[in-house]
């Protein structure tokens, strides 16, 4: 959970298009709910009620790898038809068998032995971190190591979103500022606009370009006759 909800301000990813099952609820992140990871009735009835297709991606975590929620989870989402990721922190456990794609961190025993909150959990998030950085990166969310659909919702990230403008575009400042105000603080089109479209028409090649700015950048280059580097 702590990856996912950072998706949307950093990479502009829609939340309805993001879905949070655990064991026991958003009630179980501050007041331990144990018992719930047993409950594979539970599992099977948020599943349905989250009305999974081909189209989604369900991921399960549990450090164990048996955890019957999550393996239960996995296992009835595949049935769905989606595709299925299981990361454990051991090898050969069920939910790595249940998933189409395993991810195992072997991390071995904890310090304080069984406290998967340690080295399991720390592991987990990088994998986590690792995996939504790839998938923001291929969907073209990103443009040179830069988040272009960054959320502007303070004054530190309008700052920020300043500054990219500029890196990316070789404008000053004061210009990228305006264009950032021009677009309504809507980050990729302030950066076509910014490159020398107009508005309607950074609208209309980021539509085309699955909202990839790199790739609107270049149709953009290629129109207006300006070579092109692939970044």
């Amino acid at each position: 959970m702590q990856d996912g909800v950072e998706l949307a301000p950093t990479y502009g990813w829609p939340m309805d298009r993001l879905v949070f099952l655990l064991a026991g609820g958003s009630n179980a992140l501050v007041e331990s709910a144990e018992a719930a990871e047993d409950d594979e009735a539970l599992a099977i009835r948020e599943l349905a009620e989250s009305a999974v297709t081909p189209e989604d991606v369900v991921i399960g975590v549990a450090a164990s790898g048996r955890t019957p929620y999550t393996c239960t989870a996995i296992e009835h989402a595949r049935v769905k038809g989606a595709l299925t990721i299981g990361i454990a922190n051991q090898v050969n456990t069920p939910l790595l068998s249940l998933a189409e794609i395993a991810l195992c961190a072997d991390t071995g025993l904890e310090f304080i032995s069984g406290s998967t909150r340690m080295k399991a959990g720390t592991a987990q998030k990088i994998i986590l971190n690792t995996l939504s950085t790839g998938i923001m990166i291929g969907l073209g969310r990103t443009h040179d190591g830069l988040m272009t659909h960054m959320s502007v919702s303070n004054e530190k990230l309008h700052r920020r979103a300043v500054d990219i403008i500029s890196r990316i575009t070789g404008t000053s400042p004061e210009f990228s500022r305006d264009k950032l105000h021009e677009a309504g603080n809507d980050l990729p089109v302030a950066i076509l606009m910014a490159a020398g479209c107009e508005q309607d028409e950074a609208r209309r090649l980021l539509n085309e370009a699955d909202d990839s700015v790199t790739m609107a950048m270049a149709a953009f280059r290629h129109s207006s006759g300006e070579i092109c580097d692939g970044a």
